[in-house]
């Protein structure tokens, strides 16, 4: 098994998600500041990997969602959450570029 384009396109559909989620969504104003809140209350090594870090959450959704694509390799496995942490911190970079 090789990784292939639609392991590229879910895995920067996931890093998409988790900069939407974490750098838009639950920030003050948006519909999911409640959510934003609670993480900001919480420990911050429990809130990261739940939407506080963009990579983080990244990571976390790379990880769970390879074991629903179909037949498991622990090297594809490493590798897909390698690529969706990478398109996380290049698409982080490039939001902050314009619109911070």
């Amino acid at each position: 098994m090789y990784i292939t384009g639609e392991h590229i396109i879910l895995s920067l559909s996931i890093s998409v998600l988790a900069v939407v989620f974490s750098q838009m969504l639950i920030t003050e104003g948006n519909i999911f500041a409640f959510y934003g809140r609670f993480l900001n209350r919480i420990n911050e090594y429990t809130a990261k990997p739940l939407g506080l870090c963009p990579k983080c959450f990244a990571g976390q959704l790379s990880f769970w969602m390879f074991f629903f694509i179909g037949d498991y390799n622990i090297i594809l496995h490493i590798f897909f959450i390698a690529w969706g942490i990478l398109f996380t911190e290049l698409l982080t970079g490039i939001y902050g570029k314009l619109f911070m």
